[in-house]
């Protein structure tokens, strides 16, 4: 009876070491700033968690197509938006480009696109100015980050290629926005 019983605290022993190890090898859970935890070094392999706003440490995605495919997510789920006009990052958009960011570094040997969009108010050469405009902030608010690419392409397509209704006030908002897009390997 004893032997079992050393036996069996050796297996819970062992499977906790397991779980231990696997929960330190996977990393842990960081709240975001907002929560006034601050971490003691940035994550180098994160994945966004479709539910919550932390980052959880993840295998890296290795292949330009998983990069991409994340990135999309993320902007499938939240648009960098602007409001009408403008080429501002609100703090909402700060969020997402963060959460951008921390895929991006995952593939720093790729070429970046981005391609900035309004709404249709305005003339179409200030709309593509300032769809440009909103294309450079995003590269330099990544580029502030630590985001370094040998090659960022800019692009701004005005009101060329709407997302949505520009009769409506909802559908304006989805129009200005900026797509990333992950090119090269």
């Amino acid at each position: 009876m004893r032997k079992k019983t050393i036996l069996l605290l050796g297996i819970v022993a062992l499977i906790l070491l397991i779980i231990f190890c696997n929960f330190f090898k996977a990393g842990v859970i960081r709240e975001q700033s907002e929560a006034g935890v601050v971490s003691p070094a940035p994550l180098k392999k994160a994945e966004i968690s479709a539910s919550t706003d932390t980052l959880i440490h993840k295998e890296a995605p290795s292949s330009l197509k998983e990069v991409s495919k994340k990135i999309k997510e993320v902007l499938t789920r939240q648009t960098i938006s602007f409001k009408s006009g403008t080429a501002g990052i609100d703090a909402r958009g700060r969020k997402v480009l963060d959460r951008i960011y921390d895929i991006l570094k995952q593939r720093s040997d790729s070429r970046l696109t981005i391609i900035g969009h309004t709404d249709s108010f305005g003339n179409e050469e200030q709309n593509r100015k300032l769809s440009i405009m909103r294309a450079e902030a995003v590269r330099n608010y990544l580029k502030n980050k630590g985001l370094n690419r040998a090659e960022y392409t800019i692009q701004g397509m005005g009101s060329t290629q709407p997302v949505a209704s520009n009769r409506t006030k909802q559908g304006r908002v989805k129009n200005r926005r900026v797509e990333i897009i992950l090119e090269g390997e």
